[in-house]
């Protein structure tokens, strides 16, 4: 019996020190919340990257590096600079969809009218069901679209050069 409890304990000890041991944050990664385009006035080539500060100069994490160098680049340097929330795009698709498939059913279902038999043949009517998933199905498609392009969206910044451009 006393072999018993102990085992128990220590199994309970065991079990909570284990979960404990996942609130610590030294091995999370940060998550980039706002993905930039930068355009300089030298006329170079654009750099894409993580926004990861910003002071006299804009801290980007470029994507292409594995180790998540980052490169400051000096406000000076700076003819504008594009900005989108990272993760914007696929939930402007999905609001998208879900408005689309909605606006597609209840025309769907607005829609029906319920067939006229001028004859004695028999026919098959499903009733505003069929029609309501039809036009929820027809609205898919243009529903993803605009999403896509509204969330996809990037917000220009125009800097010249000068910090007091920036409002």
């Amino acid at each position: 019996m006393k072999k018993t409890i102990q085992t128990f304990l220590m199994i309970s000890i065991f079990c909570f020190s284990y979960q404990f041991s996942f609130c610590q944050t030294s091995g999370q990664k940060e998550k980039k919340a706002y993905r930039v385009w930068v355009k300089k006035i030298d006329k170079s080539p654009t750099i894409k990257g993580d926004l990861k500060e910003v002071g006299d100069s804009l801290g980007i994490t470029l994507p292409k590096y594995k180790h998540n160098a980052i490169q400051d680049i000096s406000i000076k340097d700076i003819k504008y600079v594009e900005v989108r929330k990272k993760g914007k795009k696929g939930r402007g698709i999905l609001v998208g969809t879900l408005a689309g498939i909605t606006l597609g059913a209840v025309i769907g279902y607005t829609s029906y009218e319920e067939p006229k038999s001028t004859s004695n043949i028999y026919r098959l009517d499903f009733g505003p069901g069929l029609s309501t998933i039809g036009g929820g199905l027809l609205g898919v498609i243009p529903g993803a679209i605009v999403g896509a392009i509204v969330g996809g969206a990037k917000i220009k910044i125009p800097i010249q050069g000068s910090r007091s451009s920036i409002k």
